[in-house]
């Protein structure tokens, strides 16, 4: 933010001072249209800064989306990477955010029990994999995906993605064949 308004004016961002949620302090009230209300527990959120020359795969990958390229440029930094931790999966995603569904498939589907994936990373796996099936129409496929991660939810975003996918691949009511010869009275 460039500009921040305070109730007695404003200020820069530069100059912005933090202060304690539970003792406000009159040089950093902020005018707002809500009740103020406690914050959520602290263990729910992290703080990941984004940093434009974070070149880790993670970093690479949110590179993807905001790239002037088009995300060539980071996908060939990604490919370029060893195979080692995330730095496939993290292709993958960026093949599945750019819609190089065929590829994000095949690099992502390789990536399934790997020994060094990290707990936290699979359901995301698994997740993704469902969107692919589901893009492809491969709707028992996708749903055998999300099973694998139903109860899942590490991080912000997941359920909704989640719910997404669900609602595109769940299985439809069939409908009841009449009994008899259709009539009236064979219902």
């Amino acid at each position: 933010m460039s500009l921040i308004r305070f109730l007695g004016g404003s200020a820069s961002s530069a100059t912005l001072k933090c202060g304690d949620w539970t003792h406000p302090d009159p040089a950093t009230a902020y005018t707002s249209n809500t009740e103020p209300a406690p914050p959520p527990e602290a263990a729910r959120f992290t703080f990941a800064p984004f940093d434009p020359a974070d070149d880790s795969a993670a970093g690479l990958f949110a590179r993807v989306g905001r790239s002037p390229t088009g995300g060539d440029a980071e996908l060939a930094l990604l490919r370029a990477l060893p195979d080692v931790g995330l730095n496939r999966y993290w292709l993958g995603a960026a093949l599945e955010e750019l819609k190089k569904n065929t590829e994000a498939e095949q690099i992502l589907r390789r990536q399934q029990g790997r020994p060094d994936m990290p707990p936290e990373t699979r359901p995301w796996l698994n997740l993704r994999l469902a969107e692919l099936a589901a893009a492809r129409d491969a709707n028992s496929e996708a749903r055998a995906f999300l099973e694998k991660c139903r109860a899942e939810a590490p991080q912000a975003g997941f359920q909704g993605r989640w719910d997404a996918v669900w609602t595109r691949v769940r299985p439809k009511a069939k409908e009841t064949p009449p009994r008899g010869d259709g009539r009236a009275g064979d219902r």
